[in-house]
């Protein structure tokens, strides 16, 4: 959403306390990695070690695709 001009309206408080705004710096690729890896061990630890062994090349795939 841009600033009103060139045919965009004015948007309402009323519409916008709908919506959150969410900020952070620039993340390095160790910190994404990280978070990714974290996030992948916690949903994957059910499942076996041949699938759990393999987190750091999934994430690794993931962040070379994004």
């Amino acid at each position: 959403m841009g600033p009103p001009g060139g045919g965009r309206s004015n948007i309402t408080n009323r519409m916008v306390r709908h919506y959150n705004n969410l900020a952070y710096p620039e993340m390095s690729k160790n910190i994404i990695r990280n978070i990714f890896r974290t996030m992948s061990l916690h949903f994957l630890d059910r499942f076996s070690t041949k699938v759990t062994s393999n987190i750091d090349n999934m994430v690794e795939a993931c962040l070379n695709v994004y």
